[in-house]
Protein backbone atom coordinates (compact mmCIF):
# COMPACT_ATOMS: atom_id res chain seq x y z
CA UNK A 1 0.00 0.00 0.00
CA UNK A 2 2.88 2.09 -1.03
CA UNK A 3 2.21 5.37 -2.80
CA UNK A 4 4.05 5.91 -5.76
CA UNK A 5 4.26 9.49 -7.96
CA UNK A 6 5.14 9.97 -11.34
CA UNK A 7 4.22 7.76 -14.58
CA UNK A 8 5.03 4.17 -14.53
CA UNK A 9 5.19 3.54 -18.62
CA UNK A 10 5.02 0.24 -19.90
CA UNK A 11 6.20 -0.91 -23.51
CA UNK A 12 3.53 -2.95 -26.03
CA UNK A 13 5.19 -5.12 -28.34
CA UNK A 14 2.49 -6.19 -30.01
CA UNK A 15 1.83 -2.39 -30.59
CA UNK A 16 5.03 -1.31 -32.85
CA UNK A 17 6.57 -0.69 -29.05
CA UNK A 18 3.90 2.17 -28.36
CA UNK A 19 4.60 3.15 -24.59
CA UNK A 20 1.82 3.53 -22.24
CA UNK A 21 0.82 4.87 -18.99
CA UNK A 22 -0.21 1.73 -16.52
CA UNK A 23 -2.36 3.58 -14.82
CA UNK A 24 -4.36 5.49 -17.28
CA UNK A 25 -7.86 4.63 -17.45
CA UNK A 26 -8.63 4.25 -20.71
CA UNK A 27 -5.00 3.18 -21.95
CA UNK A 28 -3.71 5.51 -24.31
CA UNK A 29 -0.54 6.31 -26.06
CA UNK A 30 -0.76 9.86 -24.82
CA UNK A 31 -0.67 10.20 -21.27
CA UNK A 32 -3.66 12.29 -19.57
CA UNK A 33 -3.04 13.11 -16.25
CA UNK A 34 -6.88 13.81 -15.67
CA UNK A 35 -7.76 10.05 -16.66
CA UNK A 36 -4.72 8.92 -14.50
CA UNK A 37 -6.18 7.77 -11.79
CA UNK A 38 -3.05 7.35 -9.53
CA UNK A 39 -3.84 4.48 -7.42
CA UNK A 40 -1.76 2.89 -4.42
CA UNK A 41 0.80 0.35 -5.79
CA UNK A 42 3.24 -1.85 -3.69
CA UNK A 43 4.81 -5.21 -4.39
CA UNK A 44 6.71 -6.05 -7.34
CA UNK A 45 5.87 -5.68 -10.83
CA UNK A 46 7.53 -7.93 -13.79
CA UNK A 47 8.50 -6.26 -17.18
CA UNK A 48 10.59 -7.08 -20.51
CA UNK A 49 13.51 -5.11 -20.95
CA UNK A 50 15.16 -4.38 -24.62
CA UNK A 51 16.33 -8.40 -24.81
CA UNK A 52 13.13 -9.56 -23.87
CA UNK A 53 14.58 -11.21 -20.92
CA UNK A 54 11.80 -11.15 -17.53
CA UNK A 55 13.26 -8.54 -14.77
CA UNK A 56 11.43 -7.95 -11.70
CA UNK A 57 11.37 -4.38 -10.46
CA UNK A 58 10.88 -3.43 -6.78
CA UNK A 59 9.09 -0.42 -5.95
CA UNK A 60 10.03 1.48 -3.20
CA UNK A 61 8.35 3.49 -0.70
CA UNK A 62 8.51 7.46 -1.79
CA UNK A 63 5.95 10.53 -0.93
CA UNK A 64 3.23 11.21 -3.56
CA UNK A 65 4.94 14.65 -3.75
CA UNK A 66 8.40 14.10 -4.82
CA UNK A 67 9.22 14.06 -8.08
CA UNK A 68 10.59 10.45 -8.55
CA UNK A 69 13.75 11.53 -11.27
CA UNK A 70 15.04 13.68 -7.90
CA UNK A 71 14.19 11.41 -5.47
CA UNK A 72 16.85 9.48 -4.20
CA UNK A 73 15.85 6.00 -4.14
CA UNK A 74 18.68 4.45 -3.01
CA UNK A 75 18.35 6.09 0.43
CA UNK A 76 15.09 4.34 0.73
CA UNK A 77 15.43 1.27 -0.57
CA UNK A 78 16.54 -1.51 1.69
CA UNK A 79 18.23 -5.06 1.11
CA UNK A 80 20.30 -4.51 -1.13
CA UNK A 81 18.89 -3.00 -3.75
CA UNK A 82 20.72 -0.68 -6.22
CA UNK A 83 19.09 2.03 -8.49
CA UNK A 84 18.74 1.44 -12.30
CA UNK A 85 20.29 4.35 -13.83
CA UNK A 86 18.37 4.11 -17.25
CA UNK A 87 14.84 3.56 -16.15
CA UNK A 88 15.23 5.44 -12.43
CA UNK A 89 14.11 1.90 -11.02
CA UNK A 90 15.25 0.03 -8.11
CA UNK A 91 16.27 -3.47 -9.17
CA UNK A 92 18.05 -6.37 -6.78
CA UNK A 93 21.07 -6.86 -8.14
CA UNK A 94 21.11 -10.75 -8.11
CA UNK A 95 17.31 -10.39 -10.62
CA UNK A 96 18.34 -7.91 -12.91
CA UNK A 97 18.25 -10.10 -15.85
CA UNK A 98 16.14 -12.80 -14.63
CA UNK A 99 12.68 -12.08 -12.86
CA UNK A 100 12.79 -15.37 -11.61
CA UNK A 101 15.95 -15.58 -9.98
CA UNK A 102 17.71 -17.66 -12.39
CA UNK A 103 20.60 -15.36 -12.40
CA UNK A 104 21.82 -15.95 -8.81
CA UNK A 105 21.97 -19.87 -9.64
CA UNK A 106 25.31 -19.01 -11.65
CA UNK A 107 27.92 -21.31 -10.26
CA UNK A 108 30.23 -18.60 -8.41
CA UNK A 109 27.30 -17.03 -6.83
CA UNK A 110 25.68 -20.16 -5.52
CA UNK A 111 28.87 -21.23 -3.93
CA UNK A 112 29.37 -18.00 -2.77
CA UNK A 113 26.22 -17.74 -0.96
CA UNK A 114 26.67 -21.22 1.35
CA UNK A 115 28.81 -18.68 3.55
CA UNK A 116 27.24 -15.28 2.60
CA UNK A 117 23.26 -16.14 1.95
CA UNK A 118 20.78 -15.91 1.17
CA UNK A 119 20.37 -19.76 1.00
CA UNK A 120 17.44 -20.03 -1.03
CA UNK A 121 18.30 -18.50 -4.53
CA UNK A 122 15.16 -18.50 -6.01
CA UNK A 123 11.82 -15.94 -5.03
CA UNK A 124 9.28 -17.47 -2.46
CA UNK A 125 11.56 -21.07 -2.85
CA UNK A 126 10.14 -22.22 -5.86
CA UNK A 127 11.71 -22.59 -8.75
CA UNK A 128 10.10 -20.66 -11.71
CA UNK A 129 6.58 -21.40 -9.68
CA UNK A 130 6.76 -25.03 -10.52
CA UNK A 131 6.66 -25.92 -6.61
CA UNK A 132 3.56 -23.09 -5.55
CA UNK A 133 1.68 -25.82 -4.46
CA UNK A 134 3.90 -26.76 -1.60
CA UNK A 135 2.86 -24.78 1.27
CA UNK A 136 5.32 -21.97 1.90
CA UNK A 137 6.57 -23.51 5.00
CA UNK A 138 8.45 -26.15 3.51
CA UNK A 139 10.15 -23.97 0.82
CA UNK A 140 11.41 -21.43 2.71
CA UNK A 141 12.33 -20.33 6.42
CA UNK A 142 14.77 -21.71 8.83
CA UNK A 143 15.32 -25.11 8.70
CA UNK A 144 13.69 -26.93 12.25
CA UNK A 145 15.97 -27.13 15.47
CA UNK A 146 16.22 -30.67 14.97
CA UNK A 147 17.32 -30.79 11.41
CA UNK A 148 20.89 -30.84 12.65
CA UNK A 149 20.66 -33.49 14.96
CA UNK A 150 19.02 -35.92 12.54
CA UNK A 151 21.38 -35.12 9.64
CA UNK A 152 23.94 -36.17 12.06
CA UNK A 153 22.35 -39.06 13.20
CA UNK A 154 22.27 -40.15 9.53
CA UNK A 155 25.86 -39.88 8.47
CA UNK A 156 26.94 -41.67 12.01
CA UNK A 157 24.91 -44.67 10.67
CA UNK A 158 26.43 -44.74 7.60
CA UNK A 159 29.79 -44.37 9.63
CA UNK A 160 29.25 -47.57 11.92
CA UNK A 161 27.54 -49.47 8.70
CA UNK A 162 31.30 -49.57 7.79
CA UNK A 163 33.65 -47.95 10.14
CA UNK A 164 36.85 -49.44 8.44
CA UNK A 165 36.04 -47.86 5.71
CA UNK A 166 35.90 -50.88 3.28
CA UNK A 167 35.21 -49.88 -0.50
CA UNK A 168 35.98 -52.24 -2.98
CA UNK A 169 34.57 -56.22 -2.29
CA UNK A 170 36.88 -59.31 -2.98
CA UNK A 171 37.49 -60.33 -6.14
CA UNK A 172 36.43 -63.95 -5.36
CA UNK A 173 32.79 -63.19 -3.51
CA UNK A 174 32.39 -60.49 -6.83
CA UNK A 175 32.21 -63.61 -8.91
CA UNK A 176 29.04 -64.66 -7.79
CA UNK A 177 27.18 -61.64 -9.01
CA UNK A 178 28.52 -61.68 -13.21
CA UNK A 179 27.16 -63.57 -15.40
CA UNK A 180 29.40 -67.13 -16.62
CA UNK A 181 27.18 -68.24 -19.80
CA UNK A 182 25.77 -65.68 -23.07
CA UNK A 183 22.11 -67.20 -24.83
CA UNK A 184 20.16 -68.87 -21.27
CA UNK A 185 17.55 -67.95 -20.00
CA UNK A 186 18.89 -65.17 -17.39
CA UNK A 187 20.85 -63.73 -19.79
CA UNK A 188 17.73 -62.82 -22.75
CA UNK A 189 16.33 -61.83 -19.33
CA UNK A 190 18.46 -59.42 -18.84
CA UNK A 191 18.80 -58.38 -22.47
CA UNK A 192 14.73 -58.02 -22.50
CA UNK A 193 14.79 -55.82 -19.24
CA UNK A 194 17.57 -53.50 -20.26
CA UNK A 195 15.61 -53.08 -23.55
CA UNK A 196 12.21 -52.14 -21.94
CA UNK A 197 13.79 -49.91 -19.33
CA UNK A 198 16.05 -48.31 -21.85
CA UNK A 199 12.38 -47.55 -23.98
CA UNK A 200 10.80 -46.67 -20.74
CA UNK A 201 13.95 -43.71 -20.15
CA UNK A 202 13.74 -42.67 -23.62
CA UNK A 203 9.80 -42.03 -23.35
CA UNK A 204 10.48 -40.44 -19.92
CA UNK A 205 13.70 -38.65 -21.25
CA UNK A 206 11.19 -36.68 -24.69
CA UNK A 207 8.34 -35.76 -22.58
CA UNK A 208 10.00 -34.05 -19.40
CA UNK A 209 13.27 -33.71 -20.67
CA UNK A 210 17.14 -34.80 -19.04
CA UNK A 211 16.14 -32.79 -16.52
CA UNK A 212 14.32 -36.07 -14.66
CA UNK A 213 17.68 -37.78 -13.27
CA UNK A 214 17.74 -35.81 -10.63
CA UNK A 215 14.72 -37.78 -8.96
CA UNK A 216 15.33 -40.67 -6.86
CA UNK A 217 12.82 -42.56 -8.61
CA UNK A 218 14.52 -41.94 -12.47
CA UNK A 219 18.20 -42.40 -10.72
CA UNK A 220 16.89 -45.77 -8.87
CA UNK A 221 15.48 -46.79 -12.52
CA UNK A 222 18.54 -45.83 -14.05
CA UNK A 223 21.07 -47.95 -11.86
CA UNK A 224 18.52 -50.93 -12.23
CA UNK A 225 18.75 -50.30 -16.38
CA UNK A 226 22.75 -49.87 -16.02
CA UNK A 227 23.04 -52.73 -13.91
CA UNK A 228 21.35 -54.88 -16.85
CA UNK A 229 23.40 -53.51 -19.24
CA UNK A 230 26.39 -55.07 -17.06
CA UNK A 231 24.64 -58.17 -16.85
CA UNK A 232 24.57 -58.61 -20.39
CA UNK A 233 27.81 -58.09 -21.44
CA UNK A 234 29.30 -59.91 -18.62
CA UNK A 235 29.60 -63.33 -20.18
CA UNK A 236 31.77 -62.12 -22.55
CA UNK A 237 34.53 -60.10 -20.29
CA UNK A 238 36.49 -62.57 -18.96
CA UNK A 239 39.23 -62.59 -16.37
CA UNK A 240 38.56 -59.34 -14.10
CA UNK A 241 41.92 -60.16 -12.44
CA UNK A 242 43.95 -59.47 -15.03
CA UNK A 243 41.64 -57.64 -17.42
CA UNK A 244 40.66 -53.97 -16.35
CA UNK A 245 37.18 -53.59 -18.24
CA UNK A 246 36.10 -56.96 -16.79
CA UNK A 247 37.23 -55.78 -13.36
CA UNK A 248 34.87 -52.43 -13.46
CA UNK A 249 32.35 -54.70 -14.91
CA UNK A 250 32.27 -57.14 -11.82
CA UNK A 251 32.88 -54.40 -9.21
CA UNK A 252 30.09 -52.39 -10.63
CA UNK A 253 27.87 -55.43 -10.89
CA UNK A 254 29.27 -55.96 -6.99
CA UNK A 255 28.58 -52.63 -5.55
CA UNK A 256 25.18 -52.19 -7.36
CA UNK A 257 23.01 -55.48 -6.60
CA UNK A 258 22.31 -54.21 -3.02
CA UNK A 259 21.55 -50.54 -3.59
CA UNK A 260 19.63 -51.43 -6.95
CA UNK A 261 17.56 -53.93 -5.18
CA UNK A 262 16.96 -51.31 -2.10
CA UNK A 263 16.41 -48.33 -3.85
CA UNK A 264 13.63 -49.40 -5.99
CA UNK A 265 12.20 -51.12 -3.05
CA UNK A 266 12.24 -47.52 -0.84
CA UNK A 267 10.93 -46.37 -3.82
CA UNK A 268 7.49 -48.72 -4.18
CA UNK A 269 6.77 -48.48 -0.56
CA UNK A 270 7.37 -44.74 -0.25
CA UNK A 271 5.90 -43.85 -3.30
CA UNK A 272 2.61 -46.20 -3.17
CA UNK A 273 2.09 -45.95 0.88
CA UNK A 274 3.30 -42.62 2.09
CA UNK A 275 4.31 -39.47 -0.23
CA UNK A 276 1.23 -40.47 -3.56
CA UNK A 277 -1.71 -40.81 -0.73
CA UNK A 278 -0.15 -37.16 1.53
CA UNK A 279 0.47 -35.38 -2.01
CA UNK A 280 -3.42 -36.63 -3.01
CA UNK A 281 -4.76 -35.97 0.34
CA UNK A 282 -3.14 -33.01 1.52
CA UNK A 283 -1.43 -30.89 -0.56
CA UNK A 284 -4.31 -31.21 -3.84
CA UNK A 285 -7.04 -28.91 -2.40
CA UNK A 286 -10.17 -29.55 -4.80
CA UNK A 287 -11.33 -32.48 -6.35
CA UNK A 288 -10.51 -32.29 -9.59
CA UNK A 289 -6.76 -31.60 -8.71
CA UNK A 290 -6.59 -34.76 -6.47
CA UNK A 291 -8.17 -36.61 -9.88
CA UNK A 292 -5.68 -34.67 -11.87
CA UNK A 293 -2.99 -36.14 -9.60
CA UNK A 294 -3.84 -39.14 -9.10
CA UNK A 295 -4.72 -39.87 -12.65
CA UNK A 296 -0.92 -38.76 -13.37
CA UNK A 297 0.55 -41.10 -11.19
CA UNK A 298 -1.32 -43.80 -12.95
CA UNK A 299 0.38 -43.61 -16.22
CA UNK A 300 2.12 -45.99 -18.45
CA UNK A 301 5.64 -43.95 -17.47
CA UNK A 302 4.75 -43.66 -13.94
CA UNK A 303 3.59 -47.02 -13.35
CA UNK A 304 6.63 -48.32 -14.86
CA UNK A 305 8.85 -46.54 -12.72
CA UNK A 306 6.72 -46.77 -9.84
CA UNK A 307 5.49 -50.32 -9.47
CA UNK A 308 6.94 -52.11 -12.13
CA UNK A 309 10.35 -50.98 -10.79
CA UNK A 310 10.26 -53.18 -8.29
CA UNK A 311 9.56 -56.89 -9.67
CA UNK A 312 12.72 -55.74 -12.10
CA UNK A 313 15.00 -54.94 -9.66
CA UNK A 314 14.81 -58.19 -8.29
CA UNK A 315 15.28 -59.38 -11.44
CA UNK A 316 18.52 -58.16 -11.84
CA UNK A 317 19.87 -58.64 -8.08
CA UNK A 318 18.56 -62.27 -7.68
CA UNK A 319 17.28 -64.04 -10.62
CA UNK A 320 19.41 -62.78 -13.62
CA UNK A 321 22.72 -63.49 -11.57
CA UNK A 322 21.73 -66.76 -9.65
CA UNK A 323 22.91 -65.14 -6.79
CA UNK A 324 20.95 -66.62 -3.70
CA UNK A 325 23.63 -65.17 -1.43
CA UNK A 326 22.13 -63.05 1.63
CA UNK A 327 23.54 -59.36 1.47
CA UNK A 328 26.59 -58.57 3.75
CA UNK A 329 27.39 -55.61 5.85
CA UNK A 330 29.21 -53.73 2.96
CA UNK A 331 25.94 -54.44 0.96
CA UNK A 332 23.73 -52.32 3.22
CA UNK A 333 27.17 -49.67 3.57
CA UNK A 334 26.62 -48.94 -0.73
CA UNK A 335 23.15 -48.21 -0.08
CA UNK A 336 23.40 -45.87 2.95
CA UNK A 337 26.31 -44.42 1.66
CA UNK A 338 24.21 -43.98 -1.73
CA UNK A 339 21.23 -42.70 0.35
CA UNK A 340 23.56 -40.04 2.22
CA UNK A 341 24.66 -38.81 -1.06
CA UNK A 342 21.17 -37.89 -2.51
CA UNK A 343 20.17 -36.71 0.69
CA UNK A 344 22.89 -34.12 0.73
CA UNK A 345 22.07 -33.23 -2.92
CA UNK A 346 18.26 -33.02 -2.16
CA UNK A 347 18.96 -30.53 0.84
CA UNK A 348 22.41 -28.54 -0.01
CA UNK A 349 21.37 -27.75 -4.11
CA UNK A 350 17.64 -28.81 -4.74
CA UNK A 351 16.08 -27.40 -1.77
CA UNK A 352 18.14 -23.82 -2.77
CA UNK A 353 16.76 -23.76 -5.79
CA UNK A 354 13.43 -24.23 -5.23
CA UNK A 355 12.99 -27.56 -6.21
CA UNK A 356 10.94 -29.76 -3.79
CA UNK A 357 10.33 -33.02 -5.30
CA UNK A 358 9.43 -34.40 -1.84
CA UNK A 359 8.05 -32.10 0.54
CA UNK A 360 8.53 -34.76 3.54
CA UNK A 361 12.20 -34.44 3.35
CA UNK A 362 12.13 -30.70 4.30
CA UNK A 363 14.20 -29.80 6.58
CA UNK A 364 12.11 -26.71 7.66
CA UNK A 365 9.60 -29.65 8.83
CA UNK A 366 9.24 -31.88 11.79
CA UNK A 367 7.84 -34.28 9.18
CA UNK A 368 11.08 -34.57 7.51
CA UNK A 369 13.65 -34.30 10.29
CA UNK A 370 11.78 -37.61 11.11
CA UNK A 371 11.93 -39.19 7.70
CA UNK A 372 15.50 -38.86 7.21
CA UNK A 373 16.14 -41.53 9.62
CA UNK A 374 13.31 -43.31 9.08
CA UNK A 375 13.98 -43.79 5.72
CA UNK A 376 17.44 -45.31 7.03
CA UNK A 377 15.34 -47.69 8.96
CA UNK A 378 13.38 -48.43 6.37
CA UNK A 379 16.36 -49.60 4.27
CA UNK A 380 17.64 -52.04 7.56
CA UNK A 381 14.30 -53.08 7.12
CA UNK A 382 14.23 -53.97 3.76
CA UNK A 383 18.12 -55.09 3.95
CA UNK A 384 16.92 -57.78 6.51
CA UNK A 385 13.67 -58.95 4.69
CA UNK A 386 15.49 -59.53 1.57
CA UNK A 387 18.23 -61.69 4.22
CA UNK A 388 15.60 -63.47 5.99
CA UNK A 389 12.99 -64.40 3.49
CA UNK A 390 14.46 -64.23 0.10
CA UNK A 391 17.94 -64.86 -0.59
CA UNK A 392 18.18 -67.37 1.71
CA UNK A 393 15.15 -69.29 0.28
CA UNK A 394 15.65 -68.20 -3.34
CA UNK A 395 16.79 -71.09 -5.49
CA UNK A 396 16.86 -70.28 -9.14
CA UNK A 397 19.32 -73.62 -10.45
Amino acid sequence: NNSISGNLYISDHTNNNTMQCLFCSPKSSSHDEDDCDEPNFGGTVSITNAETKPLTINLCDTDNDLDTSEYDRAKQCEDGKTVHNDDDVEVDDDRKNDGDGLQALRPVHFFKTYFTGPWVLVENGSLKGFFDFVPAHFRVGSWHPLSGFSLLLVVFVLYESNPEWTILGDLDEMQSVVLTSALTLQWFSAVICFGWMAWIMYLSSSSAGPVILITFTILSWTMNMCRFFLLAISPFVKDPANNTFAYFVTQALYISRCPCLLTASLVFVIWNFVLMPIIALKFMKSVEARTKFLKWCFNFRLTNVHLINLPLSIIGAIYVPGNKNAFTELDLFYTYAYGVSYLFFYLFVLDRIGVHLYPILSPRSILGVFMWPISFFLNYLLFTLYNNKVLIEANFE
